[in-house]
């Protein structure tokens, strides 16, 4: 049970991608009878001496009911609980987690419960530790972002992963000529390049922030200024402003006076955005005084980050009729739909239907049409579903150089027509290449569009499987794109090969209670024959979950596949149809916290209807080297 005054605190603790989780098991005392690697190394004082350790002595104060004596009687009542509690870590140092007593079942039968700890690092300590920041700058940080291509969800969603990772302020600005498509009559200010500032986060309560450096403002910069060099030299500007007078300058040169006051004694950091060679607007990074200042170890964190958020995309490829901020507003709502029906993992051709009905709705009102193309790649079994909607089709291209476009019968263009829309699917060989691209990539006004097929082929000719993608992608765009034809140009080159085989393993289980148990001990071998033994408690308990749901509602057998690739994904699968729903279970309930622990732990999870029933899986990260 989770005391709803606590919720907020909850929430806020496990946003930090940074947060830490810890598993130990207790006996009816509170005594811990057994730890995974990472309470060991940040819970203990020594080496090897939590085992025994009153875990009361570990865990201390809350501001919430009776702390973690109140969580395990209710262990001992066979009840789950969480609360805000606060830890002191192995240096002696405070921090606050939630904790959740998780009764369990064990052979052990001095074993009353697993606390599962979540602990996120304090904030003065943010940016000390560059690996925690790579970590939670780039990793599944573009992941949670998902395929959002509106940007007015990108764009914030970015800076408030840099904020708090990686600084204390940021702003996130792009050139107006990018955005404001044709509708303003420059790019240019008196010789100076306008900008306009697409999100702002900041982790303190000044409102100064928000009012001197509104979203949306269009601006330029002085010629001198850390910006504008940021713009002419496409490097990272790193500007201390302690004891210098540049904060009043900047003030001055946007006559803004608040800006000095704000950015007196600060740390700054400019990262370009660069794509195609083109620097496309930069990140403002900024750390305030009492936290470390930049140095030369952050350029290259930030960089690796601004490069990624310069290129993001994904698998989706579309193109909207029009141009201008009517056709940006409609691409960007295709675009959050997208992003919501990939989540439910939907199937190309649905997704595809569910995107012509939104279109068809956003027709009554102002009519536009859009082409797409969708594609979702098996790296297990080697298959790809592809379903296109009024798009040109995709390239593939074998690795022994031979090319061939696929035949995916295109339904008409999305708000147009309202047949059903199919689907096909490939088996696609390793190594090979797979090309996505809009129509003016191929079209020219004075040829035939066959010519530009043609010649997209010739450019995935002998020995182009083995070349670099961001090659391949200059040499598709190379002669191509010109000011006097200037349609919109998309291309995503992607190179697909399935998994090798020790990077996957599935076992059949029968649709019986005892198979939770023998699923913990398949878990347990797999991950020790590929040495991740850190990861065993919270997969054991995870793969436990997921085949008892599985277990209750199968007819037939059931199957558990561990993939290892980025993360550690572990999937159950079922002749069920009947998806999973995350539920707050009852004090009195003795179901239905399953999934709640599922999603407390794993990185991500999910569900999906196959077509003899559905898959349930969740994700956790490996362990750094």
């Amino acid at each position: 049970m989770v005391t709803s005054g606590i919720a907020a605190d909850i929430t806020a603790l496990l946003s930090s991608t940074s947060t830490r989780t810890l598993i130990v098991g207790i006996d009816k005392s509170g005594r811990i009878l057994q730890h995974d690697r990472a309470a060991g190394e940040m819970l203990a004082e020594e080496p090897g001496s939590l085992l025994g350790v009153e875990l009361g002595t570990i865990v201390t104060g809350s501001a919430y009911s009776n702390g973690l004596q109140g969580l395990i009687d209710a262990a001992c009542s066979d009840r789950e609980g969480t609360a805000v509690l606060t830890v002191r870590t192995g240096n002696g140092r405070n921090a606050d987690a939630v904790v959740t007593v998780q009764p369990v079942r064990s052979a052990d039968t001095r074993l009353l419960a697993l606390v599962i700890l979540r602990i996120a690092p304090p904030s003065e300590e943010r940016f000390l530790d560059p690996a925690v920041m790579r970590h939670a700058l780039l990793d599944g940080a573009f992941s949670r972002i998902g395929g959002a291509l509106d940007i007015d969800q990108t764009a914030p969603a970015l800076v408030n992963i840099i904020v708090p990772h990686f600084c204390n302020a940021a702003e996130l600005l792009v050139l107006e000529s990018l955005v404001g498509g044709d509708e303003f009559p420059g790019d240019t200010y008196e010789g100076l390049r306008l900008l306009r500032r697409l999100a702002i986060a900041h982790d303190d309560d000044d409102p100064g922030w928000d009012a001197a450096f509104p979203t949306g403002e269009i601006l330029t910069y002085p010629s001198e200024s850390p910006h504008t060099r940021c713009l002419d030299t496409g490097q990272p500007i790193m500007q201390d402003l302690a004891n210098t007078s540049l904060a009043e300058d900047l003030a001055r040169g946007m006559r803004r006076r608040p800006v000095s006051r704000l950015l007196a004694d600060t740390s700054l950091l400019l990262l370009p955005l660069i794509a195609r060679e083109t620097t496309l607007g930069f990140f403002v990074c900024t750390r305030f005084k009492g936290y470390r200042r930049f140095d030369a170890y952050d350029p290259e964190i930030g960089m690796e980050f601004a490069s990624r958020a310069a290129i993001f995309i994904d698998m989706v490829v579309g193109d909207v009729a029009g141009h201008g901020v009517r056709a940006a507003v409609t691409m960007g709502r295709l675009r959050t739909a997208i992003r919501t029906l990939a989540r439910l993992e939907l199937p190309p051709a649905e997704t595809l239907q569910q995107l012509d009905e939104l279109m068809h709705e956003l027709g009554v009102r102002e009519p536009h049409f859009a082409t797409c193309v969708y594609a979702v790649f098996d790296a297990v079994s080697g298959s790809c579903e592809v379903a296109s909607a009024g798009h040109l089709p995709p390239l593939l291209v074998s690795p022994d150089g031979s090319s061939e476009f696929l035949d995916v019968s295109p339904a008409p263009p999305l708000g147009v027509g309202s047949g059903p829309i199919q689907t096909r699917v490939f088996k696609i060989r390793d190594g090979s290449l797979l090309v996505l691209y809009t129509d003016g990539l191929v079209e020219r006004r004075e040829s035939d569009i066959d010519e530009g097929l043609t010649r997209l082929r010739e450019t995935f000719g002998p020995g182009s499987a083995s070349r670099p993608l961001e090659e391949l992608c200059k040499a598709t765009l190379a002669g191509v794109y010109a000011d006097h034809q200037r349609d919109d140009i998309a291309v995503l080159v992607a190179r697909l090969r399935r998994l090798a085989p020790d990077q996957h393993v599935t076992w059949k289980l029968a649709a019986e209670l005892t198979s939770a148990r023998r699923a913990r001990m398949l878990v347990r071998r797999r991950l020790r024959r590929w040495a991740l033994s850190e990861l065993i408690p919270t997969a054991e308990l995870l793969a436990s979950e997921l085949v008892t749901n599985a277990v209750r509602y199968a007819q037939g057998p059931i199957a558990l596949r561990l993939v290892r690739e980025g993360g550690l994904v572990c999937e159950v699968l079922d002749d069920s149809a009947a998806l999973p729903r995350l539920r707050h279970a009852g004090d009195e309930d003795e179901r239905g916290r399953g999934l709640q622990v599922v999603s407390q732990l794993a990185q991500h999870w999910g569900a999906r209807r196959t077509l003899s029933g559905k898959v349930v899986w969740c994700e956790l990260p490996l362990p750094h080297s």
